[in-house]
């Protein structure tokens, strides 16, 4: 490699590294500086509503964490997708046993959940509408921390998801994007400039989503909570929830594959977001793939500079993000920040452009 090539590609790293740690610092700053102020609103009627495709050896939990709700007064609202697995069966026994279930059924729907979310929300009878998956185990007091996050200007209240810690690689590496996607959608709704949520754990008001259907792209199979918030948030009627009470663990993917596949179908949907987004989003993943080019210039006489930058960032984001990463249940996953970090870098690379340019159809 000649000795100009490897200079423009030492400066390229460096616009990388530059770039990355301060988003990422900013975004860390946001979040360690922010004081959530429990409301004092009454606290309103609330509708859980849980869109289910082939989840019957998940239900009996997801009931039991939703029924034990130490909240004074919600409904539960179960919408089977068109499950083949006994899912519809196993939710009629078990409204037999427990008439404050209501149960739905959906056949011959598009792909992705939208038509049984928006039925779901025509079943709803409550002020606000809490959303979660088949595969989430929310806390006893998911519904109580969340409620008083409302108040009179806000629609919509952001919750976190983390996955379970499970053995391996493949874990970490999940539990670590996650906790990044994080900081970065809690962290610009902080700012008062959220851009996107997570369908395992959100509120939203249902009188102002009625009118607001739009936000409902029925030719895309995914992305309904992503571009509810990109398209109709702001940071007067966002709200944001820290409290670990509020949590919705979630079941980790086991398989490689199966996760790639998750994370596909996410990038795809981001291709709809506002310009704005798309634009500093754009700017963070290749920025993240731009770390890679620390490996050959590893190589060269910029190699001590090349270490130089990369320790300097992880003491950093570490320093400044310990309480983060503790708040969000990633505390373990710090020491292995540096690998965590190429690991990510080598996702960005496999998924940006194939997830710009392919659909996914289906769940």
């Amino acid at each position: 490699m000649s000795d100009i090539l490897t200079y423009y590609i030492w400066l390229l790293l460096l616009c990388a590294l530059l770039f990355n740690t301060l988003y990422l610092g900013y975004l860390l700053l946001k979040l360690v500086s922010y004081k959530s102020e429990a409301s004092t609103s009454p606290l309103p009627f609330i509708s859980v509503v849980v869109c289910i495709k082939d989840g019957k050896a998940l239900l009996p939990k997801l009931i039991a964490a939703l029924k034990g709700q130490q909240y004074p007064d919600y409904e539960i609202i179960l919408v089977d997708d068109g499950s083949t697995d006994g899912t519809w069966e196993w939710l009629q026994a078990r409204q037999k046993q427990d008439r404050t279930l209501s149960i739905y059924r959906m056949e011959d729907t598009r792909p992705g959940k939208k038509e049984a979310l928006l039925y779901g929300l025509g079943k709803a009878g409550g002020m606000w509408v809490a959303v979660t998956d088949v595969d989430c185990v929310p806390g006893m007091k998911w519904l109580d921390t969340m409620a008083r996050q409302i108040d009179g200007a806000r629609h919509f209240i952001l919750g976190y998801s983390p996955y379970s810690k499970r053995k391996g690689l493949l874990n970490k590496l999940i539990r670590h994007e996650t906790l990044l996607t994080a900081i970065q959608y809690l962290g610009w709704a902080t700012a008062g400039l959220p851009y996107m949520g997570v369908g395992r754990n959100m509120m939203y008001r249902k009188q102002w989503i009625h009118g607001e259907l739009s936000f409902l792209r029925m030719d895309l199979s995914s992305g309904d909570d992503d571009l509810l918030i990109a398209s109709k948030g702001n940071g007067g009627n966002t709200g944001v929830c820290l409290d670990r009470d509020s949590f919705v663990w979630s079941a980790p993917k086991e398989t490689w594959r199966g996760w790639w596949r998750q994370k596909a179908r996410h990038v795809s949907t981001a291709r709809h977001y506002r310009p704005w987004q798309r634009f500093i989003l754009g700017l963070y993943g290749m920025s993240q793939i731009g770390l890679l080019l620390g490996i050959p210039v590893l190589f060269s006489i910029y190699w001590k500079w090349v270490l130089l930058g990369f320790v300097f960032r992880y003491l950093f984001l570490g320093l400044l993000g310990r309480k983060v990463w503790r708040l969000l249940e990633g505390r373990d996953l710090l020491i292995w920040f540096p690998l965590l970090d190429m690991g990510m870098s080598a996702l960005y690379l496999s998924l940006i452009v194939p997830g710009l340019i392919h659909r996914r159809k289906g769940w």
